[in-house]
């Protein structure tokens, strides 16, 4: 998801000059050999910020939030963020939402959250279910909005795995330093040890030197 994000900050500058896109989907998601994403064909995009659909509407299916199947719909920032949140929906699942004008009948989208998908945080896909809601007053009204129930859940993430990081290392330190003093025992003990026995090879040897030095004297005076 190393795209989303330069792409919300882009999305961002477009709505501060009182325009929107109208037409994000994967075919005007473009990355560079950099990996940097680019956002293409603003063929579509309009200053209709607050102001109600009575142009013609562009509509990809499975990307263009409901407002734009109106001829009155009241578009915003909201609307490319239902259309970024579908672009998102297809990276992480392969599959496109449901038609927008299909689901104000009947709902049938599997919100993400509900799928049990892996290497995905339930907040983060959460966040992704809020920007796909059909209603707009249900949605995120601004990019800014968006980007930080994004990145405020990254960042508790990303705190919470440096904490155990950290925690792991302070206790593998206290595990080094446990090991270290049972190692310097471990060392005093043998070295006690060996003095002793040193002491006491020392001791015998003077008494068999005593011994012998008492026998040779003995001879001596017989002599």
């Amino acid at each position: 998801m190393g795209w989303l994000a330069p792409i919300l900050m882009g999305l961002e500058k477009i709505h501060a000059a009182n325009l929107l896109h109208r037409d994000i989907k994967p075919d005007n998601i473009l990355l560079r050999s950099d990996g940097r994403p680019i956002l293409i064909d603003f063929g579509s995009a309009r200053s209709t910020i607050g102001a109600t659909m009575t142009m013609t509407s562009i509509v990809t299916h499975g990307y263009s939030p409901i407002e734009q199947y109106q001829t009155k719909g009241r578009m915003g920032p909201w609307s490319d963020i239902y259309a970024l949140g579908a672009v998102v929906c297809r990276s992480i699942t392969g599959e496109k939402p449901p038609v927008a004008a299909d689901r104000i009948v009947e709902d049938n989208f599997r919100w993400l959250s509900h799928r049990g998908l892996v290497g995905f945080s339930k907040d983060f896909l959460n966040s992704v279910d809020w920007a796909l809601r059909v209603k707009t007053q249900e949605r995120p009204q601004e990019i800014a909005q968006f980007k930080e129930s994004l990145f405020r859940i990254s960042r508790i993430h990303k705190n919470a795995s440096r904490f155990q990081n950290a925690n792991a290392a302070n206790q593998g330190s206290i595990k080094n330093e446990k090991n270290h003093r049972h190692y310097a025992n471990t060392e005093m003990d043998s070295a006690s040890s060996g003095c002793f026995l040193n002491t006491i090879i020392s001791f015998v040897i003077a008494i068999i030197i005593i011994i012998i030095l008492s026998y040779l004297d003995k001879i001596l005076t017989n002599i």
